[in-house]
């Protein structure tokens, strides 16, 4: 790794209420352990090893990255949710529908549903690179698992 990358060591998420269901609470929890364990995200100011705080407001959600141990962020930015509004309700559907199948019907159709569900997800991901590349530089992967925790705390 050169010096100018930024290592994600912990991912904090700062939100009063948990995911809505058991599932999503297991979604957000696998995309937390995704992200530190592999990801792209060079933040300009920040280097080296760094915990990401993530906070939805309002009407934006709020990433700041620190070096561990420090109150101080090294950068900071906000995304508007606005443009997340229909894929964030989307994908809550499509999860709904998803995990209400696998109790209990045909693999076909937890299969295209998983389909749809993994369409909306690469999609919002897209989305979510474009929107924070002013701020930092991400894979689509690092996108997806950003989107997950957006699409969980709202």
């Amino acid at each position: 790794m050169s010096a100018d990358r930024t290592r994600l060591v912990k991912v904090v998420i700062d939100s009063d209420a948990p995911p809505a269901t058991p599932e999503l609470d297991q979604e957000q929890r696998v995309a937390v352990f995704e992200l530190v364990e592999e990801h792209q995200f060079d933040v300009a100011g920040a280097a080296g090893d760094m915990v990401l705080h993530l906070k939805r407001g309002a009407d934006a959600f709020e990433f700041s990255v620190a070096a561990p141990g420090e109150s101080e962020p090294s950068a900071s930015f906000s995304m508007a949710l606005g443009a997340f509004d229909s894929l964030i309700r989307d994908y809550h559907a499509i999860c709904a529908a998803y995990f209400d199948a696998v109790r209990g019907l045909p693999v076909n159709r937890i299969e295209a549903l998983d389909e749809g569900r993994r369409a909306i997800h690469a999609a919002a991901g897209e989305k979510l690179v474009e929107e924070l590349a002013p701020f930092a530089a991400l894979d689509a992967a690092t996108g997806r698992r950003l989107f997950s925790l957006i699409a969980t705390t709202s």
